[in-house]
């Protein structure tokens, strides 16, 4: 039985002894001088990575409100997190729910131990806010997968090891039903990866070229045919990536040789610095531009800031097992299942603040909850100052 295992069976009974469990573990086992890749191994042994999945594959089976916590941890203990990106928002939570019991052996270990960087290839220049018009053909040649088209907007394609790919396997049927699923190694002959330069001087897309690319046919996820459906389940996934409280949705090519340290001070930089405000920085900007636009005193500004507040902080989604959220009602960000917290009130300029509280005060740490519609919205409107207010539907 492995350490995380044989914790898991000892499950915590409160908020305050899990806190006391991970800061106990965090300090017997955080180092800033170890390798990046040793203590991302670490993290995975003992569970502590991703402790809402399954405790047969690195996790602990921990609630998805336990789970907050112990992210909440592993920050205040300025210990560096655990793997994020494409593989740990999307692939992962697949795999957990639609893939084989071989393909969780051959694929979960590197995600969780953050070894193998993950793209995806949907879109293509035909085929961007239209998936289900992909023309990428996959054609089945004994005991492989042949395919050859172009994707595009790849991020991370130049370093990835593997992606998550759509084709067309059955022309002849509509085109929602002619799609299958597969999981393609992106290194190999058969794939050319173009970076696409931005006016920034960056490359943070990249445009692939599949010609004759090939694919097990142990690497089809689902049925043939039933790519559609398991897309979709996929992308509901990545509506985690607009909440504040995630990490950045891309996860880069880090040295794992670095001591994680230099990566936890920022002294190295991992690419999600500036990625995407989150928690109380993205609350603090937000109400940094209503100062900076004197909006402050705008009665219709304050009133959009405080449905934006209030609509994400009182708002529960419902949670698949390993903790992401489907995605199936709302367009809302993930959420912890937290209760309006008490000690959030206004701040000085009458907006609203949210102020993280300790578990043994009678919740668990919480950052700001919004979705990324209603900020952006709301952004506008501070920007205009014009109000466009419309129900969440």
């Amino acid at each position: 039985m492995s350490a995380a295992s044989a914790a898991a069976t000892e499950s915590p009974t409160s908020a305050s002894a899990l806190q006391d469990e991970v800061r106990s573990w965090l300090a017997e086992n955080w180092d800033p001088s170890l390798p990046l890749g040793e203590w991302w191994a670490r993290l995975a042994d003992a569970g502590w990575s991703f402790p809402h999945f399954p405790i047969e594959w690195s996790g602990r089976g921990l609630s998805s409100a336990d789970a907050s916590i112990v992210e909440h941890e592993i920050r205040a203990a300025g210990a560096y997190g655990p793997p994020h990106g494409i593989a740990t928002m999307m692939v992962a939570p697949m795999v957990l729910e639609l893939g084989t019991e071989e393909q969780k052996a051959k694929w979960l270990p590197g995600i969780v131990r953050g070894t193998d960087v993950w793209c995806q290839l949907f879109s293509e220049p035909g085929a961007g806010s239209d998936l289900a018009g992909v023309s990428t053909r996959a054609v089945l040649d004994g005991d492989e997968w042949i395919v050859n088209g172009q994707k595009v907007w790849t991020s991370g394609g130049h370093y990835a090891k593997r992606a998550i790919l759509v084709a067309r396997t059955d022309p002849a049927q509509p085109k929602h039903r002619g799609l299958s699923f597969f999981v393609i190694e992106m290194d190999q002959p058969g794939v050319e990866v173009r970076p696409l330069v931005q006016m920034t001087g960056d490359a943070e897309f990249n445009e692939v070229f599949l010609t004759d690319a090939v694919v097990p046919a142990e690497s089809l996820i689902g049925d043939v045919g039933g790519g559609w459906s398991v897309a979709l389940r996929t992308l509901s996934y990545e509506r985690g990536s607009l909440d504040p409280e995630a990490e950045a949705g891309i996860q880069f090519a880090l040295d794992h040789d670095e001591p994680a340290g230099r990566y936890a001070s920022g002294e190295l930089n991992d690419g999600t610095r500036g990625f995407m405000p989150t928690g109380s920085e993205a609350w603090r900007l937000l109400c940094q531009l209503a100062a900076e636009t004197g909006s402050v005193d705008d009665p219709l500004i304050r009133q959009e800031l405080a449905r934006l507040y209030r609509l994400v902080r009182d708002r529960p989604l419902h949670r698949t097992p390993c903790g992401r959220n489907p995605g199936g009602d709302r367009p809302a960000a993930r959420s912890r299942g937290v209760a309006p917290q008490a000690g959030i009130g206004p701040s000085d300029a009458g907006l609203p603040r949210p102020c993280p509280h300790d578990a043994r005060s009678g919740g668990h740490p919480a950052r700001p909850r919004r979705t990324a519609r209603w900020t952006l919205r709301t952004d506008r409107t501070l920007r205009s100052r014009h109000v466009h207010c419309r129900r969440d539907r």
